[in-house]
């Protein structure tokens, strides 16, 4: 939902789609895998660039509430299986930009979860995260990673 959000035109690849912008001065690629999500780091071998010390990971994540983002410099998978797959491409050392789903209903399995449908208020809040993280990621892009962190780290959007 994020990356159909900043683009507009997608161009179509084998295993992704991609699109590019210019933001601040810089030339920035937006990519979406079409792997299943526990080998979402095969996207690396496809790209034709060397170096990935730049990457943004934008994701949804369980473990924090809806209406949440939470940037990192770095970090761990945090049991996130598709993190799991790019961090044994790439380390942990890239940035990441986690946005909130949480949490899992009890008595609910995990994919049926991430899979399902949000409910109509739900939808409302991810509308307004999705929004706050593509203005967090503006922030990296324009002020760097530790203004975003100090920015964005503490704001929750509530039903």
């Amino acid at each position: 939902m994020f990356i159909d959000r900043v683009c507009n035109n997608f161009k179509k690849q084998n295993n992704y789609k991609y699109c590019q912008k210019t933001l601040f001065g810089k030339d920035i690629l937006f990519v979406k895998p079409f792997t299943y999500m526990n080998l979402s780091g095969e996207i690396f071998r496809y790209l034709n660039k060397e170096d990935f010390s730049d990457i943004i990971v934008v994701y949804d994540d369980v473990n924090l509430p809806l209406g949440k983002i939470r940037i990192r410099k770095s970090g761990s998978s945090g049991g996130h299986n598709g993190i799991k797959s790019l961090i044994s491409y790439l380390g942990e050392d890239f940035k990441r930009i986690r946005i909130g789903i949480g949490p899992i209903p009890e008595n609910v399995n995990l994919v049926d979860f991430v899979l399902g449908e949000f409910e109509e208020d739900e939808l409302k809040v991810l509308d307004k995260v999705l929004d706050l993280s593509i203005d967090a990621l503006y922030t990296i892009f324009k002020d760097g990673i530790d203004k975003a962190m100090s920015l964005y780290n503490s704001q929750e959007v509530k039903l």
